[in-house]
Formats: C-alpha cells, structure tokens, sequence
C-alpha cells in the first residue's frame, strides 16, 4: 500500500510466527521509497482508517506549507483515530523533533515501536530525540540497536557516535562512527 492507503499489488502467503519473508516491490509502481529492514506482520496487515488517512494528508500539506505545529495536530488527530498506525506515528515524532519537543518526540517514537520493535528507523529517529534530552545513554542504546537492526546506517552511526562523545567515552569509536555517518548526516563532518 502507498502512505495513503492505495493498494499497490497484494498476494496472499503462509508463515509462521519469526518466520522471515522478503517482500521486492518494484520500483515502477512505488510512490515513495520502500522502507527498509524488516516489517512485522502486523504492520504490513494494517490498512489505516479512512478518517486517519484524512487527517495525515491534510498534516502533511500543512508541512508542505511549513506550519509543523498545525501539521503535528493532525497526525495526533490522525493517531487518535487509529493508535495502531505505525507511519503516524513515526511522523509525529519527526514533527515533535522538528518542533524542538524531544519528550514528546521519544514518547511518539516509543509508541511506533510498540507497534514494529525491529524498525532501524524508528530507534535511530528515538536516539536522536534522547541526544537532544542529554540522555546520551538512552541514545546509544538505541543506536546499537538501529545498527544491529541496520548495520552500517548513517543516522544510527550519527547518533551513536555523538552519544558516545556526550558520555565522553571510546573517542577513536565516536569519531569513526561521525566520520561513517558524515556523506549522508552533513553535521557529523564537523565533529569527526
């Protein structure tokens, strides 16, 4: 499906539970990047409300338009209406960040990873929340686990490379992990 809800193709396949299936979309058809890692079942099987679905189209052309504070309203409003939609989610954290609300930007990231725990993304996007509270434990946790997840991602490896700097800690490690993180994440460049 695309992030509005559009079916895109569907086929039906039996699993087991932690079984691991790929999934190739090809890239004709898609309107946005795929994500990447894995994605639970429960995620792929989630088709959002038609009001949800709604109220983020409209969160997101107000972001278009630049007003992230009336855009964060609707992805809430958007969430209210369907708690288990993982991308609100994500995105409401994304708009928290960029709003500078990092307890309530690790508190929506939190809550999307309730829904899919094995998201790269979504722990990186948390450690970057838990950076900007001087958590800077908390964020190398869940750089680990994004890199575990996603090895060699470069906003993980930023955020456990300024974890680790915050803690004072493995400084060789920390710089190695800017540097790596520096072509894709610009700002590492001036740390490492």
């Amino acid at each position: 499906m695309t992030s509005h809800g559009a079916r895109l193709t569907s086929e039906h396949i039996q699993f087991r539970q932690g079984q691991m299936i790929e999934v190739h979309m090809p890239k004709s058809v898609m309107d946005v990047p795929p994500p990447g890692g894995p994605i639970s079942a429960v995620r792929l099987g989630h088709k959002p409300g038609k009001a949800a679905r709604k109220l983020f189209r409209e969160a997101s052309s107000l972001a278009a338009k630049g007003n992230l504070t009336e855009s964060a309203v609707r992805i809430e409003q958007a969430v209210a209406a369907d708690p288990n939609w993982f991308e609100a989610w994500n995105n409401l954290g994304g708009r928290r960040l960029a709003l500078s609300q990092f307890s309530e930007a690790a508190e929506a990231f939190r809550h999307a990873l309730s829904i899919d725990p094995n998201n790269a993304t979504v722990h990186s996007n948390l450690g970057l929340a838990q950076l900007f509270l001087r958590q800077p434990l908390e964020a190398e946790e869940s750089a680990r686990r994004a890199l575990k997840l996603d090895p060699g991602a470069p906003r993980a490896s930023y955020v456990a490379g300024m974890a680790l700097l915050q803690q004072n800690k493995r400084i060789d490690e920390a710089l190695e992990a800017l540097r790596q993180s520096s072509k894709a994440v610009p700002r590492a460049a001036g740390h490492g």
